[in-house]
């Protein structure tokens, strides 16, 4: 199956999960997705690989039930316990747990600002210069090989002519894979960032961790 099928039956797997379950783990599997096709790998291959999306969910969902299943049993062992505390305490929850819980989202925010100021001022520049940079080369072999097909016209012998006429040809073939490719590598590109400034936003938004 391909990847749009794949996504669909494994959502409809996932149906007993809440939103935020169900999107981390479709995140997972469109990654996994757009690593192999990175690769080489056809979506059907992938697809195969993973193994069938109702079985994948069926693991998840049996995590989750005996997740559910040991908080309801700790519930009902400190329910005696819990009936003992005033009714001040259960109006006034420990202030601590709210403080703790910022904190920790304030650490994620800066060290996810941290890693965001690095990945732009090295990472991408980087990245971007490598890519101008073969694209340069592209169209410096595209005008090579236009250079050498008119200069081609320009001699007076005919087997001269006819060897750079398939040289300036090559030159002009070889551009074309090589350019491509080098679209298909920017796509790829883009959306990783994509996917990271999600990843980041759900930073933000205390959906996830670092």
């Amino acid at each position: 199956m391909n990847r749009q099928e794949y996504m669909n039956r494994l959502t409809r797997a996932l149906d007993g999960m809440t939103d935020s379950e169900r999107r981390e783990i479709l995140d997972d599997y469109n990654e996994h997705f757009d690593v192999g096709l990175a690769q080489g790998k056809t979506e059907e291959e992938i697809s195969q690989r993973l193994g069938a999306p109702e079985d994948n969910a069926g693991e998840y969902l049996g995590v989750r039930q005996n997740n559910t299943a040991n908080t309801a049993q700790e519930n009902s062992q400190g329910q005696y316990a819990g009936q003992q505390y005033s009714a001040n305490t259960q109006q006034n929850p420990p202030q601590g747990t709210p403080a703790n819980a910022a904190a920790g989202r304030v650490a994620n925010i800066i060290l996810m600002a941290f890693l965001t100021f690095f990945i732009v001022t090295t990472g991408l520049s980087i990245v971007f210069s490598l890519y101008i940079s073969l694209w340069a080369v592209i169209i410096s072999l595209a005008a090579a090989g236009a250079a050498v097909l008119i200069s081609a016209f320009a001699v007076g012998s005919a087997a001269i002519m006819i060897g750079l006429i398939f040289i300036g040809l090559g030159l002009i073939i070889l551009t074309i894979p090589s350019g491509i490719g080098a679209v298909k590598l920017g796509k790829w590109c883009i959306d990783l960032m994509v996917k990271y400034f999600k990843w980041c936003v759900r930073i933000v938004k205390g959906e996830s961790n670092v």
